[in-house]
């Protein structure tokens, strides 16, 4: 049967050229239901071309592009360390949007990486992602594991626990698709 879940991911997935090839290659082979990029919106014109040819060659699987967000605004380029990033992103999430109008296979998700420079201000992340924008869903990665930087490990779950419950009472796109 077909590939459930296929993650096409990075670094930046829309750095490279062909990646509409790639997704073309795999989702031919493997007739993936849900494809899931995640994206810092840097390319908008790429990723708003890619997903408008994906969207359309393969009608019966399901994209889900995630933005990454670290920040509102200032803070965002800050936590980026790259001016205009939350610009360019902005100019993304415009471009999917329209996009995601158009298309029933499209998903629009943001997600926050939680470290100890996020945890301070992840719950006015969350609650300014919800209302500026009209992501389908909100996302919280944990940064765990061996860091290259130790001094990114969080220094309290607490914020964490608060901003998991908030994105858990949080309205769902019915997505079709299982928790």
């Amino acid at each position: 049967g077909p590939l459930a879940q296929l993650s096409l991911t990075g670094g930046e997935p829309f750095i490279r050229p062909e990646l509409i090839e790639i997704a073309t290659a795999f989702l031919t082979h493997t007739h993936a239901r849900w494809v899931t990029i995640p994206t810092n919106g840097w390319f908008s014109e790429r990723v708003e071309r890619a997903l408008d040819v994906l969207t359309a060659r393969f009608p019966t699987s399901n994209f889900r592009v995630v933005l990454s967000v670290d920040g509102i605004e200032s803070q965002h380029d800050v936590e980026r360390q790259a001016p205009g990033s939350w610009q360019r992103l902005c100019e993304t999430y415009a471009a999917v949007d329209r996009l995601r109008r158009r298309r029933e296979n499209l998903v629009l998700d943001a997600n926050t990486v939680y470290s100890s420079r996020t945890q301070a201000h992840v719950l006015a992340i969350l609650r300014a992602l919800d209302e500026r924008f009209a992501f389908d869903n909100l996302s919280l990665t944990y940064t765990r594991g061996r860091l290259r930087d130790r001094a990114l490990e969080p220094t309290s779950h607490e914020p964490y626990q608060r901003a998991r419950q908030l994105i858990l009472e949080r309205a769902r796109r019915d997505e079709g698709r299982a928790l």
